[in-house]
């Protein structure tokens, strides 16, 4: 799975797109994994966003975490869009090295 990703696989998992928020969160699980089924990109859903959809077979960041102990919040993120986020907060990508 890592050959395609742009960045560390835990550069990925330590994105944190509600970074900030206010909620209380715990029993948070997340991981990369490949999509069996379309599923709407949580950023690509924000306001003044396109709503742009994660297709099967892409690799994607799922998040499941317990929200203000009663809400459980289920998160899909697109690599496309963790890597705009992570380039624009000043990470760099990983040195790819030709053999």
């Amino acid at each position: 799975m890592t050959k395609s990703l742009k960045f560390q696989e835990l550069e990925y998992i330590r994105f944190d797109p509600c970074a900030g928020d206010e909620g209380e969160v715990s029993c948070r699980t997340i991981r990369l994994v490949k999509a069996r089924k379309q599923h709407p990109c949580f950023l690509g859903t924000a306001p003044g966003e396109d709503g742009h959809l994660i297709q099967p077979g892409d690799v994607y960041r799922s998040e499941r975490a317990l929200i203000d102990g009663d809400y459980w919040g289920n998160y899909a993120v697109c690599v496309p869009c963790m890597d705009k986020w992570l380039t624009d907060i000043g990470h760099r990508p990983r040195v790819q090295i030709a053999i």
